[in-house]
């Protein structure tokens, strides 16, 4: 009989279905942070910091997690979001594995380009952490939650 240590990551993987940080447990997973603020002022800054502390804090809760790219959006249109046009870009060429955004909503202008782009992304290896909703699109549960959003919405 092997002791639970040296099956670890298949018991885990077992246990947890197709949790990222449990199947990348030997490997660095590449973090993005994405906040946005809608608009710009000496608050929009402080309130832009304290958000990404936040987001960064989520992160180091996450052993092997590193944030390798930070992205902030500040504008007071907020279809003109140069640098989500960025993370997305970036992500579709896969230059990290997770994105972490405070919630859906300051991810995506509406709820089909949520769906849309984190679908894009997830085909193309690239899960999504939404800290204050906590959904997390590399468990089960969060791909399903897209699903029946996505479903729901027809795209």
């Amino acid at each position: 009989m092997k002791d639970y240590d040296q099956n670890k990551e298949v018991k885990g993987t077992e246990q947890k279905g197709d949790d990222l940080t449990m199947k990348n447990e030997n490997k660095e997973v590449k973090v993005a942070l994405y906040c946005n603020i809608p608009f710009a002022s000496d608050d929009a800054k402080r309130t832009m910091d304290e958000k990404l502390a936040v987001l960064k804090e989520a992160v180091a809760q996450h052993p092997g997690w590193t944030v390798t790219e930070t992205y902030t959006d500040t504008s007071e249109d907020t279809t003109v979001r140069p640098q989500f046009t960025k993370l997305v870009r970036n992500g579709m060429e896969k230059k990290f594995d997770v994105i972490v955004v405070d919630s859906m909503d300051e991810f995506a202008d509406n709820l089909e380009q949520l769906v849309v782009t984190a679908n894009d992304l997830k085909n193309n290896g690239v899960t999504m952490y939404f800290l204050k909703d906590q959904i997390d699109t590399s468990y089960s549960l969060g791909k399903l939650l897209l699903e029946v959003v996505g479903n729901r919405l027809d795209v």
